[in-house]
């Protein structure tokens, strides 16, 4: 199987109830139905995560509800980061329109903090992720961010749109990275 038990098999279907309380489409569905499968390859040779930060919520599309899908599985406490107000309000206005829902999503702490460099935040996670994150920051803020965030978790999970596909940049608006980008980042 490609999740591990730690994580459940959800379908797109299943998922475009996170992207509907996001005010979101089946194209968000599919994202996080394609990040699930990675996510779930890379966790599976990996201890479970009892700590989770979420640093920064996406620039366009979504609230990371796939990421707290992930979280509530794994039974880790989260806490999500944003520089921008507006973006922790919407994360919780969607967390609100799944009130009773039988998804096990994790309530996070939301606090704001300065991206790149995380100020105000303090402590460590076992794991850091972001989506749709990096391509909002400066090229030279990135080494700054991914550097805040090693300093701050065991393991980093990024995603951003790929560069290296016109037609993914060019459809969602949306800035984004070449893989040898993310490579020299990660380095």
């Amino acid at each position: 199987p490609l999740l591990p038990p730690m994580l459940a098999h959800y379908t797109i279907k299943a998922l475009y109830a996170l992207a509907l309380a996001e005010g979101e489409g089946m194209g968000t569905a599919y994202e996080y139905y394609a990040k699930r499968l990675a996510l779930g390859r890379w966790l599976k040779d990996r201890p479970r995560p009892a700590s989770i930060l979420i640093a920064g919520l996406p620039e366009k599309y979504g609230a990371s509800l796939d990421f707290l899908l992930l979280a509530g599985e794994l039974g880790a406490a989260v806490t999500v980061v944003d520089e921008r107000p507006a973006a922790l309000a919407r994360l919780r206005g969607a967390l609100a329109a799944l009130d009773g829902s039988s998804l096990p999503l994790a309530r996070p702490v939301c606090l704001l903090a300065d991206l790149p460099r995380l100020a105000g935040l303090a402590g460590r996670f076992d794991l850091a992720m972001s989506s749709e994150v990096l391509q909002r920051l400066a090229a030279a803020e990135r080494p700054a961010y991914v550097a805040a965030l090693r300093g701050r978790a065991a393991a980093l999970a990024l995603f951003a749109p790929n560069a290296d596909n016109p037609a993914h940049t060019n459809r969602s608006g949306l800035a984004g990275l070449r893989l040898g980008e993310m490579s020299a980042l990660m380095q």
